[in-house]
């Protein structure tokens, strides 16, 4: 393998030292900060790698399965405002959940993914059903049950919180990437399989299954009543306004149970409300200029605090015990329960130890091929491993190879984003190492990854047939909002993340991209 002296030997008793709570490495550059990374993972230790934006995440994702071709999740954030009435994306949460409970190795977190709270992962553990092959379930109660686990009846599953009952076969889709069906003789699970909801047909069978609550709590009559009693307190009974507000939020709890809104009461319900570093507890943390990092969660913190401010004062929205966010200053007192690798360039005086690395930048060649072909001869003849990332592997290995130059110390791999650096740091490998990339090869950056797609099955294309139906211009309908005006689809870059919107025109000013 070519990375295998790329090991950080030197300091890896640093990195297995309990007392050093924080230790911060100076002048590290990519891409050797994703070897370190994968040095941390090598040691049995799992690690929690917080980036400043979902692009960086997706970045070092990327440029993780192209070095070591080995797969890591990033953890996303949900795309609503935690103090907005508008109901979560159930997908978002079915992939942070999934997260929590498989505990990958490696993760990268952007910051705005730290902020949401959760029920404490005893919540998750104590309130799930699961169901397996053979088992015995009292088939009669099943469906009650899942409404109070928050999910809804319907004639068929197409989407995250439905489930249908037809005779003997119940079809639950819980927090899991397909929905299931279960066939039962009288109280006996005879099969358990997952099916398509698009076509509702089955393709393969499973021996368990794992039923999660849809929420972040469950529905029950004395957290009902203590929710009735806050209301009733904190209204002003000489307010027509809040008291009309007061009757309707009661009528929804009793009428519907889980009504479109209530986490934004969250807190209470939830008696012991989990932050996302609670699930990460045995993992180190890695940051990438942790003055930046903070910097920004301080920034998010404070406009997350504007928005629970703003919606105090529509009159629409009645105040919170607790906020739903992690706020700035408890967000560093969790950090400080944990081990901490930090690579900063500007040092403060917060560190338990400091390790300082001597690297460099090779060149920009702006696609001057030749000029390139010389320096990597003269890297070569210096003893130094060769690693070419690129785009165009075959053409350069043509054309370097025409320009003689080549040899066993040379290796090609697909571009990285970060760009190329020259070691000769023993802390890092007794190899002497240069990466080159695109970048330098030709002044080529990486561009932006596209951010996943989160949407409902009802959304996909199967159940729309055309978006080319809806013209420019035409009225369209919002379920919540009314009638808009539908502008066509446009790009847009919304905290950090591009993707491609629906944009419907309000009364005014007023825009919704969706």
């Amino acid at each position: 393998m070519p990375f295998e002296n790329i090991d950080f030997k030197a300091i890896s008793g640093l990195l297995n030292n309990k007392l050093n709570k924080k230790l911060v490495l100076q002048g590290l550059m990519s891409p050797f900060d994703l070897f370190l990374v994968k040095s941390i993972a090598k040691n049995n230790k799992k690690v929690l790698y917080i980036t400043l934006d979902e692009q960086s995440a997706l970045k070092n994702q990327k440029d993780f399965k192209t070095l070591f071709n080995v797969e890591t999740r990033v953890l996303p954030s949900q795309e609503i405002s935690l103090y907005s009435e508008l109901e979560k994306n159930y997908y978002i949460y079915n992939e942070q959940i999934e997260i929590f409970n498989s505990k990958p190795d490696i993760v990268f977190a952007p910051v705005k993914a730290l902020f949401e709270k959760f029920n404490s992962i005893e919540f998750y553990k104590n309130n799930t059903i699961t169901i397996t092959k053979n088992s015995e379930i009292d088939y009669t109660n099943i469906a009650k049950k899942l409404i109070l686990m928050g999910y809804k009846r319907t004639t068929s599953v197409t989407d995250i919180g439905e489930f249908a009952l037809r005779g003997d076969i119940l079809d639950v889709y819980s927090l899991s990437k397909n929905p299931v069906r279960i066939e039962f003789f009288a109280d006996s699970v005879e099969d358990i399989r997952y099916f398509n909801p698009s076509n509702q047909k089955s393709f393969e069978h499973i021996d368990k299954i794992d039923i999660l609550p849809l929420y972040k709590f469950i529905l029950d009559d004395e957290n009902k009543s203590e929710f009735k009693k806050y209301l009733n307190n904190i209204v002003n009974k000489n307010d027509e306004f809040q008291n009309n507000l007061k009757n309707e939020l009661i009528e929804k709890l009793d009428e519907t149970g889980y009504f479109e809104g209530i986490e934004y009461y969250f807190n209470n319900f939830c008696s012991k409300p989990a932050t996302v570093l609670d699930f990460f507890k045995d993992y180190t943390i890695v940051f990438k200029e942790s003055s930046k990092i903070l910097s920004k969660y301080q920034n998010i913190d404070e406009n997350y605090i504007n928005q629970y401010d703003e919606a105090i004062k529509s009159n629409l929205k009645f105040p919170l015990e607790k906020l739903n966010h992690l706020k700035f200053e408890e967000f560093n007192r969790e950090l400080k329960k944990f081990n901490i690798v930090s690579f900063d360039n500007f040092i403060s005086d917060d560190f338990d130890k400091l390790v300082e690395f001597n690297l460099s930048l090779p060149p920009v060649f702006s696609s001057n091929i030749s000029e390139a072909g010389k320096f990597i001869k003269k890297y070569l003849s210096k003893n130094y491993k060769i690693f070419i990332c690129s785009n165009f592997p075959k053409r350069l290995k043509e054309i370097f190879d025409e320009l003689e130059i080549f040899s066993n110390n040379m290796f090609y791999f697909p571009d990285i984003s970060t760009g190329g650096a020259i070691s000769e740091d023993e802390k890092i490998s007794n190899d002497k190492i240069l990466f080159i990339t695109d970048k330098e090869l030709f002044n080529k950056h990486s561009r932006d990854i596209t951010s996943k797609q989160y949407y409902s099955n009802k959304q996909s294309k199967d159940f729309i047939d055309s978006i080319n139906d809806i013209k420019i211009g035409e009225y369209v309908v919002h379920s919540v909002h009314g009638i808009g005006i539908y502008n066509g689809i446009t790009k847009q870059t919304i905290d950090d993340s591009q993707k491609d919107y629906l944009e419907i025109q309000f009364q005014g000013t007023d825009k919704l991209f969706m």
